[in-house]
This record gives C-alpha cells, sequence and structure tokens, in this order.
C-alpha cells in the first residue's frame, strides 16, 4: 500500500500547510511523551478529521543537514489499519532526532502540483477544484502537524496544529490506541457504550442492511464493553473521538456531518 517516492509526497504535504501558514505551535499543557512503538495511532486524528487526507511523516536526524520521509499513505485511506501498521514499522527505523506529523486534504496536496513537471505520483489522477464554503471548512479541517523530539523509545511531542491542548492529545491517544488490538473497552461505562453504539448507527462504516453488510459491520454492546471487525476498529475509534472530542480543536464535526448525510441518503434510496 506504500507509496512510491515519499520524500516528494511529504514535501508537497508540506508544501501545502506551509501555503496555509500552519506552523505548529506549543502545546497547552506541555510536551507529551508517547512510545514510538505505539505513536502511529495518532496519525488516525487527521483521517478522522478529513478521511480522504494525505499523510506523511519525516524526521531530522542530528548531525545531518536533511529531512527524510518516513511514511507516505496512499490517497485510498479506507484501510485505516494497514496505514497505522505500515506507519509503525517505519517508525521503527528513527532513534533520535526531529520527528513530524503532517496532513492534508487531497485537494490542497494537488494544487502543489500547479506547474509541476516534475512527473505525476502514483494517485493524483482527479482534482476537486470546487471553492464553495463547504469544501473550504473540508479542508481546513484536514490541516494536521505534530513535531517533537525522539529519544530513549519516546517521541515526545511539543508543538502541534490546530493548537492543541495536552490534555487533548492525551484522550484522543487513549482512544486510539486501541484501535490495533483486541481489547473491547471503548466505553467508560454501559450508558456510554449505548451512546457510540447509537452514533455509530448513524455513520456509514457501520450500514447493516443486508447480510453481508451486518457481517462486515456488526457492532456487539456488551455492558461497556463493544466488539466489531477488525477492519472496523479505526472506524469505531472515529465514532468515540466524535463522543468524546468534538467541542476540542480538532474539527471531527465536519466529516462526521459528511458521513452521517451519505448514510441518510443511501437508506433513503433502498427504502
Amino acid at each position: 500500500m506504500t507509496t512510491h517516492n515519499p520524500d516528494r509526497i511529504v514535501a508537497r504535504i508540506a508544501a501545502a500547510l506551509d501555503a496555509v501558514d500552519t506552523q505548529p505551535v506549543d502545546l497547552d499543557g506541555g510536551p507529551f511523551d508517547v512510545p514510538l512503538n505505539r505513536a502511529a495511532a495518532l496519525w488516525l486524528i487527521p483521517w478522522i478529521c478529513e478521511p480522504t487526507c494525505r499523510f506523511g511523516a519525516r524526521a531530522h536526524a542530528p548531525r545531518k543537514d536533511h529531512t527524510r520521509a518516513l511514511y507516505a499513505a496512499p490517497r485510498d485511506t479506507h484501510d485505516a489499519l494497514h496505514i497505522l501498521r505500515e506507519l509503525g514499522a517505519a517508525l521503527a527505523t528513527t532513534s533520535d532526532g526531529t520527528l513530524e506529523f503532517l496532513a492534508v486534504s487531497t485537494e490542497e496536496f494537488q494544487a502543489t502540483a500547479a506547474g509541476d513537471d516534475d512527473g505525476h505520483d502514483d494517485d493524483d489522477s482527479a482534482r476537486d477544484d470546487t471553492s464553495t464554503a463547504e469544501s473550504a471548512t473540508r479542508h481546513a479541517a484536514g490541516r494536521f502537524r505534530l513535531t517533537g523530539t525522539v529519544s530513549d523509545g519516546t517521541w515526545h511531542i511539543a508543538r502541534a496544529w490546530p493548537h492543541a491542548t495536552t490534555a487533548e492529545l492525551r484522550e484522543a491517544f487513549a482512544i486510539l490506541d486501541l484501535v490495533d488490538g483486541t481489547a473491547s473497552a471503548w466505553a467508560r461505562d454501559a450508558a456510554e457504550a449505548a451512546a457510540i453504539a447509537a452514533l455509530a448507527a448513524k455513520s456509514a462504516a457501520f450500514l447493516r442492511t443486508d447480510p453481508a453488510q451486518r457481517h462486515a459491520n456488526s457492532l456487539a454492546v456488551t455492558g461497556a464493553g463493544i466488539v466489531v471487525q477488525d477492519d472496523r476498529r479505526p472506524y469505531l475509534a472515529m465514532v468515540v473521538v466524535r463522543l468524546r472530542l468534538a467541542a476540542g480543536r480538532w474539527d471531527v464535526r465536519t466529516a462526521q456531518e459528511a458521513d452521517e448525510a451519505r448514510a441518510s441518503a443511501y437508506l433513503r434510496s433502498i427504502a
């Protein structure tokens, strides 16, 4: 699934972010430390805000004059769990220096190719040139940066865009860290589990209108426990983030509204 020429792709993501002045700023509350071997889960934050975002990770090693790309996600980010695992393997190749996660909407990424005759990436075939308020909001939701130093197997995240708090980042990580695992403890109690299930029922990721969907998108609640298929775990995390962190610094509402509208339209079409 990895893209070819990740250095070029990550450089274009950074250029798109720089074009709209998204310089990361200090976390409110001080740095947040996360084990490097679990840090890949944080890529899901921009994916939740803009599921078609272009994402990349890069590192600047000490005593070297250049920054190298560690990973560039393909344009099709629906297999979020597989991307998380690929990114995790890529992060294992760095042991010190500065690490940065970057994301931008696909449309803003593609805009950096204007006038570029250096060849084409593997997935730049489509472009949305709409300039509506809705698309502008969606593009803004996909902009994301996290940066900090790596040492002793830990990523010391110090700066972010949007300007997040340490508490928000810690809570998001606690949810997203469950994705690549088997734990069913998604909810704090039975009432929250019921609220998560009700919110998931509005999402296109959990449509269950025929036998195939009922199997693939199954969601079972027992007390505070929730069980879904492995490839639905990122989408369950998406729903939990929407429930708990919608009032925070990341715009999760724009993608949620589009997702729920898509599910509603589909259900009307088959009624």
